[in-house]
């Protein structure tokens, strides 16, 4: 499923890029690649993609993976598909589809900003097929987090954080969501059902050059927080004013808070 669009999937995209960089686990993947697939098998690596959308995740791991790749892009939305070029993809909703997923001879199941949307019974069913398909290898990117910060600061932050993470935790299409509860139960999930888990930190951190993505954010926040609490909506628009003015000023900063997770499965799965 995919409740989002290219426009705003291309606006994040380099903010994406950036904070995987930071976190490095692309280059953990890369060596796990090399230690896990035989470089003398016949054949590309086999990689899929969930909640694949218009194709961010393939555009920034492809070239960093080692070898030949062939990816199956998997969503619910096949307009946002059919944006990530040329490449095999597949309609699919991963809500009531799950156990259809093909995971005959995948070496690789990725996903990226997708894990905090699910819930934690989807997760679990997740983490139970996968390792009962022995896929190798497992990397989930930019998992939100509970940490969310803006300099300056303005004194209504924390309630609209509150507000906007409540609201993460509603159900987004998987469930009550996992929010941004999510990084510590991925790790807890995949674990348990026999994989060995590796995290870094890849928040997003947002200086005054990236006002167009805090903009997007900013709106998206006030408009979440007003409809959580109506009777603080003249509090929230009051707030959003100030902080449209530090974007506009460029002295805004922003951090959002994501986690990726690499995993490797153990021989007792």
């Amino acid at each position: 499923m995919s409740a989002f669009t290219n426009d705003w999937l291309s606006l994040r995209e380099g903010a994406d890029s950036a904070a995987r960089e930071r976190a490095g686990l692309d280059v953990a993947l890369a060596r796990a690649v090399e230690e896990t697939v035989p470089a003398d098998r016949p054949g590309p690596l086999r990689v899929l993609d969930l909640a694949a959308g218009a194709g961010n995740n393939r555009r920034y791991l492809a070239p960093r993976l080692p070898r030949d790749q062939r990816w199956l892009l998997v969503d619910g939305d096949a307009a946002l598909l059919a944006a990530a070029g040329p490449v095999e993809t597949r309609v699919m909703d991963l809500a009531e589809d799950l156990d259809t997923l093909p995971l005959d001879d995948v070496d690789l199941v990725t996903a990226s900003a997708f894990l905090d949307l699910v819930s934690a019974e989807w997760l679990d069913r997740l983490a139970r097929l996968l390792a009962a398909a022995r896929v190798p290898l497992l990397h989930f990117a930019l998992t939100l987090d509970v940490r969310h910060g803006w300099q300056p600061q303005e004194p209504e932050d924390a309630e609209v954080a509150d507000l906007l993470h409540r609201h993460m935790a509603g159900d987004k299409g998987f469930g009550p969501a996992l929010g941004p509860a999510a990084p510590e139960a991925v790790a807890d999930c995949f674990a348990r059902a026999g994989y060995a888990v590796e995290a870094a930190d890849s928040a997003w951190r947002l200086d005054p050059s990236e006002g167009a993505l805090q903009q997007a954010l900013l709106d998206g926040y006030a408009g979440v927080a007003g409809d959580m609490a109506p009777a603080r909506a003249a509090v929230v628009t009051d707030w959003a004013a100030r902080r449209r003015a530090h974007i506009a000023a460029r002295r805004s900063h922003h951090v959002v808070g994501h986690r990726d997770h690499l995993m490797r499965i153990t021989a007792e799965a």
